[in-house]
C-alpha cells in the first residue's frame, strides 16, 4: 500500500483550520473587565472606611454622654423638689414653690453668717437651674431630665431630693420633712392670723433639719456662735455621737461641742467630764482646746484661758481651711483681751478679718476694745458692721458688755433695724 503525499492546498487548508482552532482557544483580553473590578473594589473600601467612621463617631458619642451622664448624677448638691402647703398658705401667697425659696436662701444666710462657705453643700430649688435640650427627631429632648430618668432607673439621684409637706393639725402648724433617704422629721409651730409668722418658723425648722443631715458642721457653728442656743447643741451633739458611733475623731468632736454648751449654760462640773472625755477619745482636735479655754475662762483663770486657746491654734492642720483659721485668731483675740493685752487682742482681731472680711463676731469683740478706750463712736461703728453683717441681735443684748450702752440712741436704731 502506497501513502499519498496531500496536495499543497489541502495542506494550507489544515493550517488555517489548525490556526482557527488556536485563535478560538486563545484567552482574549479583558480590559473593560479589569477596569469594572478596580471601581468595585474602590467602592468597598470607601464603603468600609465610612462604615468605621461612623461607628468610631458613634462610640465617641456615648462615650461622651456617659461622661456627661456620670458627672451629672456625681453631683453631691441638695435640690429642694417639693414642698406642699394647706390652700390658707396658698391663699396668702406662701405658694410651695415661694416656700421653698425662702428655705434655700435661709440655708445660704445661715452658711454665710457661720463663714463656712468652704465646707457647706450646695443648695438649690427645682427650677433654678436651666436644662439642656437637644433635637432628636424632630423633639426637643431636655438633656437633664433624661438624666434624671437614667438616674432613677438606676437607683442614682442626680441631686440629694428634700421634699416637705405642710399641713394644720388643730391650731399648730405641722412640718414633715425628708431629707435625701433619711428618715421623715416632724415638728410643730402655732397657727397664728399673721401667716407670715408659723412661715418663718417652718423656714428656720426646715432649714436647721437639713443642716442636721447634710451639714451638721454649719448648723453646730450657727447654734454655739449665732443664735447662742445651747440646748439645741447639746442635742445635735447627741446625734452625732449616734451618727459617728466608733468614729474617735468625730465623737471627740461631738464631746467637745457638748461640754463647750454646758459651759455656756455654767453647768462647769458636768463639761468638765465631757471635755475629759473628748480628750480622751483624740487630742489632736483644736475644737476640743477652744472648748476647753472656754472652761476655764468661766473660771476666771484668763491665763489658763490662753493657754488653751494657743493649743488650739496649735493643733491647726496646714493650710487649714479659713473658717477653722478665723476661729483660732478670734479666740486668741478674745483671751488676749481678757488678759488685760488689749493691742495684741486688736492684732488678732485684725487678722481674723484678714481672713474673713464678713466676720460678724471679730468686729462684734474688736468693738469692746474700743470701748475700754473710751472711744464710743468707733465701737458703735464696729457694732454696726458686725450687725450688717449678719450678726445675731440675740448676741448684743446679751452681751453684758453692752448693758451700758443699750438706752444709746445709736443702739436702740441699730437694734430695730436688724431686729430679726
Amino acid at each position: 500500500m502506497t501513502h499519498e503525499t496531500p496536495a499543497s492546498g489541502a495542506t494550507e487548508q489544515i493550517a488555517e483550520e489548525k490556526s482557527a482552532v488556536a485563535a478560538e482557544t486563545k484567552p482574549k483580553p479583558a480590559k473593560k473587565s479589569i477596569s469594572r473590578f478596580s471601581i468595585v473594589k474602590l467602592e468597598k473600601r470607601v464603603t468600609a472606611t465610612f462604615s468605621i467612621m461612623a461607628k468610631a463617631f458613634v462610640i465617641i458619642l456615648i462615650a461622651i454622654a456617659m461622661v456627661f451622664i456620670t458627672r451629672e448624677l456625681s453631683e453631691s448638691g441638695y435640690v429642694i423638689t417639693q414642698v406642699n402647703v394647706p390652700p390658707s398658705f396658698e391663699q396668702a401667697g406662701y405658694t410651695g414653690p415661694v416656700v421653698a425659696k425662702r428655705i434655700s436662701e435661709n440655708l445660704t444666710r445661715i452658711i454665710n453668717r457661720t463663714s463656712m462657705q468652704a465646707m457647706a453643700e450646695g443648695y438649690s430649688v427645682t427650677g433654678d437651674e436651666d436644662d439642656v435640650s437637644v433635637d432628636m427627631v424632630g423633639l426637643g429632648v431636655p438633656v437633664r431630665g433624661v438624666v434624671d430618668l437614667i438616674g432613677d432607673a438606676l437607683g442614682v439621684s442626680r441631686k440629694k431630693k428634700i421634699v416637705a409637706d405642710i399641713t394644720l393639725e388643730g391650731d399648730n402648724v405641722v412640718l414633715v420633712i425628708k431629707v435625701g433617704r433619711e428618715t421623715p422629721e416632724r415638728s410643730e409651730t402655732p397657727l397664728n392670723a399673721n401667716i407670715g409668722i408659723p412661715v418663718k418658723a417652718v423656714v428656720t425648722n426646715a432649714s436647721e433639719t437639713i443642716f442636721k443631715y447634710t451639714n451638721d458642721r454649719v448648723l453646730g457653728s450657727y447654734f454655739g456662735n449665732i443664735t447662742l442656743e445651747y440646748e439645741k447643741n447639746i442635742s445635735l451633739a447627741k446625734y452625732q455621737l449616734e451618727k459617728y458611733k466608733n468614729d474617735p475623731a468625730r465623737e471627740a468632736l461631738a464631746y467637745a461641742r457638748w461640754g463647750g454648751s454646758l459651759v455656756s449654760l455654767g453647768k462647769l462640773e458636768a463639761a468638765d467630764a465631757k471635755l475629759k472625755q473628748a480628750l480622751a477619745l483624740d487630742s489632736t482636735q483644736a475644737p476640743i482646746y477652744t472648748s476647753r479655754a472656754r472652761y476655764y475662762f468661766a473660771l476666771r483663770d484668763y491665763k489658763k484661758a490662753l493657754e488653751y486657746a494657743k493649743k488650739s491654734y496649735a493643733c491647726l492642720p496646714k493650710n487649714p481651711p479659713d473658717y477653722l483659721l478665723f476661729t483660732a485668731f478670734l479666740n486668741l483675740g478674745y483671751f488676749y483681751s481678757f488678759n488685760n493685752q488689749s493691742d495684741s487682742a486688736i492684732a488678732y482681731y485684725h487678722k481674723a478679718l484678714a481672713v474673713d472680711p464678713k466676720g460678724a463676731l471679730a468686729y462684734f469683740n474688736l468693738s469692746y476694745e474700743y470701748l475700754i478706750k473710751g472711744d464710743t463712736t468707733q465701737c458703735l461703728d464696729l457694732v454696726e458692721k458686725a450687725l450688717a453683717n449678719d450678726l445675731g441681735v440675740a448676741t448684743i443684748k446679751q452681751d453684758a458688755d453692752m448693758a451700758p450702752l443699750m438706752n444709746h440712741p445709736r443702739v436702740k436704731e441699730m437694734l430695730l433695724k436688724y431686729e430679726e
